[in-house]
């Protein structure tokens, strides 16, 4: 047994020992720190086996070296290349030659090396200017963490009074009703905050579609003192006002009914009734149902019955200035007195009634003071 073994090992060549410098690396030396993958790195070096064409337009915006597994495994994978991955090279025209080319709308283009990077190292560089474009990508790919995390940033950290104008365009662009959703039940809860110059109201880029959802959503939303309610429906006014005065070239008849109708506001500030009522007569060219009769006097039934022969949104501006007209003084704004000389004959009778009102009672509280 032991011959055997002896002769066995005479026959089988000694293989040399290699030293440590001969395989290439010191054992004594830290080895060094190894590139973690990532889309960036040279695509032969990387052994990327995957590229992403994406399309602005049918042009070319960008080409990106990928790698499968990064893409369609772990807790941050793309169950949209998942599916491409596991497809068999059966289902799909892109497996063909490995290669995905996709069109994006351009927020969402820019955004994509921002989302690689996510997917590759989990790391999630977000702004207010590219929050969107990645929510949007999430959903795209079905990323389902990038597309909690999205919504996480924007609701709570990015979605104020300032940049709602611009959430509410980009969630219409990407069609997102929970960002929509969400910039409309903000500027109802801040509506007090919202000022008529401010540029959620003035901002050409801002929508009718905006208003009319925050003014949907003030109705659904009843205040627990009858009194608050009047009073936001007035400040309301104010805004549609504003709203559309500084976008009356891009409004249509239609739109401002619907804005400015009985149901959005029930009761119209003093100081919108005069807008309000000019843009009626240029947006709808505003005619009474009858001719105004001429009055040697003024009464309650007087202002009834010229009212009467007027449109609705007359009638609220017209009841808004009748308590109000010391209010308004017009006076003092050539914008105003512009106008009042532009307003129909009837609305001018409705005015001049309101003013000889306030007038009267005007000078009865000075003969009483006086009398005291």
């Amino acid at each position: 047994m032991s011959n055997r073994a002896s002769s066995l090992n005479m026959g089988s060549p000694r293989r040399p020992k290699r030293s440590n410098a001969d395989m290439g690396y010191d054992s004594n030396k830290k080895p060094p720190k190894e590139e973690r993958l990532h889309w960036k790195m040279d695509p032969e070096e990387s052994l990327s086996d995957w590229t992403i064409e994406i399309l602005v337009g049918g042009k070319t915006h960008g080409t990106y070296h990928v790698h499968k597994s990064i893409l369609a495994i772990g807790d941050r994978k793309s169950e949209y290349f998942v599916r491409l991955f596991r497809s068999g090279n059966h289902r799909f025209a892109e497996a063909a030659d490995s290669t995905s080319s996709i069109e994006l709308h351009p927020l969402a283009a820019i955004t994509f090396p921002l989302f690689l990077n996510y997917l590759y190292s989990g790391e999630l560089d977000i702004s207010t200017e590219t929050s969107m474009g990645l929510r949007n990508l999430a959903g795209y790919f079905e990323n389902r963490s990038l597309r909690w995390e999205t919504k996480l940033y924007i609701r709570h950290i990015f979605l104020t009074i300032e940049t709602a104008g611009t959430y509410y365009e980009q969630s219409q662009i990407f069609h997102d009703d929970k960002i929509q959703s969400a910039v409309v039940d903000l500027c109802v809860r801040h509506i007090a905050e919202i000022s008529p110059n401010h540029s959620i109201v003035v901002d050409p880029s801002i929508t009718p579609q905006l208003w009319l959802d925050i003014l949907q959503k003030a109705q659904e939303v009843q205040p627990q003192q009858p009194e608050d309610s009047i009073s936001i429906s007035r400040h309301l006014s104010n805004l549609v006002a504003n709203f559309c005065r500084t976008h009356r070239d891009t409004i249509d008849g239609m739109t401002f009914q619907e804005l400015t109708s009985e149901t959005c506001l029930p009761h119209i500030d003093c100081h919108a009734a005069l807008p309000l009522m000019d843009l009626e007569r240029r947006l709808l060219s505003v005619e009474p149902t009858t001719k105004p009769a001429v009055s040697s006097g003024f009464n309650n039934n007087n202002l009834a019955h010229h009212q009467s022969t007027t449109t609705n949104l007359q009638q609220r501006s017209l009841a808004s200035l009748h308590g109000n007209w010391a209010t308004v003084d017009i006076s003092q704004s050539e914008e105003l007195q512009d106008l009042v000389r532009h307003q129909h004959p009837q609305v001018l009778l409705s005015l001049f009634l309101i003013a000889q009102s306030n007038a009267v009672e005007l000078t009865r509280e000075l003969d009483k003071a006086k009398e005291d």
